[in-house]
């Protein structure tokens, strides 16, 4: 047997540079300047937000107060009138009988379903 030249074991190119226990790391720490800029800005960023819900409450607090002075502005304007100083209308007597007069609307109302009947069926069932 010929005697092969011995393999050497060597890295990869790719894997030269490459740290395999990275993800077991701890994540590094921020410094404290970005911390306290990221802090300065979310304070900035919430009281910017409570100005325009601040601002918001006001227009419509302002809206409803425009609505309410118009609304009384018109039932002043808008009374009903002293009925001390109006005449008076009479109706006309009612019948000792209400019962006859319904009775008698509804012999009306009869006959006149029974001309419709008629008419569009051309024959009756009456």
């Amino acid at each position: 047997m010929a005697s092969q030249p011995a393999r050497t074991i060597s890295t990869r190119s790719a894997n030269k540079h490459a740290h395999p226990g990275k993800p077991d790391l701890p994540v590094a720490r921020r410094p404290t300047d970005v911390v306290q800029a990221e802090k300065e800005a979310k304070v900035i960023a919430n009281s910017q937000r409570a100005a325009t819900i601040q601002a918001g409450v006001q227009r419509a607090a302002c809206i409803e107060d425009n609505l309410a002075t118009k609304v009384s502005s018109q039932t002043q304007r808008f009374k009903k009138p002293n009925l001390g100083s109006q005449k008076k209308t009479t109706w006309p007597p009612q019948s000792e009988d209400p019962c006859q007069e319904a009775a008698s609307d509804l012999e009306d109302v009869d006959q006149a379903v029974y001309e419709e009947e008629t008419l569009v069926n051309g024959e009756s069932d009456w």
